[in-house]
C-alpha cells in the first residue's frame, strides 16, 4: 500500500495554500530527467512520479521550468510526503530574489484560476442560443 501525504515535523505542515500550474515541469539536475509540476507555493511544490521512488527527507537540486523555460534554476527541494504518484517538497535555502520569482510565478497562477472560473460562470449565466 502507498504512503500517505504527510508532513515530516510540525514545521514543514504547509503554511500556505499551493496553487495548481499548468505547462510546468521541474527538471532534476542528477539526471536532467523533467517530471510535470502539480502545484506550487513560494515555499513548496508538488509534482508527479512514476518510476522514481522519492523518499521523505532527500533533498534535490532541480529547475523550475515553464512553457519550456527557465524560470527559477539550482532550487533545493526537500521531499516531505509522497505517495504512489506525486511528491510534495519544502523548497529550502531560498534567497529573496528567487522567493520573489515563485511568488510572482503564484500569484500569475491564481490569477489564470479565477480566469478560468469567471469564463465559466460567464457560459453559465448566458442563455443558450440555437444555431
Amino acid at each position: 500500500m502507498a504512503e500517505r501525504p504527510r508532513a515530516a515535523s510540525d514545521t514543514e505542515r504547509r503554511s500556505v495554500i499551493r496553487v495548481p500550474v499548468r505547462r510546468s515541469v521541474i527538471k532534476l539536475a542528477d539526471s536532467g530527467r523533467e517530471l510535470p509540476l502539480r502545484e506550487v507555493s513560494p515555499q513548496g511544490l508538488s509534482f508527479y512520479h512514476l518510476q522514481r521512488r522519492f523518499s521523505p527527507g532527500e533533498e534535490y537540486r532541480i529547475d523550475l521550468l515553464v512553457e519550456d523555460q527557465a524560470l527559477v534554476s539550482g532550487l533545493t527541494a526537500r521531499v516531505v510526503w509522497r505517495d504512489a504518484h506525486v511528491a510534495g517538497c519544502v523548497l529550502t535555502g531560498l534567497d529573496t530574489p528567487r522567493q520573489r520569482v515563485l511568488s510572482e510565478f503564484v500569484l500569475q497562477a491564481m490569477n489564470a484560476q479565477l480566469g478560468d472560473l469567471l469564463r465559466l460562470q460567464r457560459a453559465a449565466d448566458e442563455p443558450p442560443t440555437l444555431h
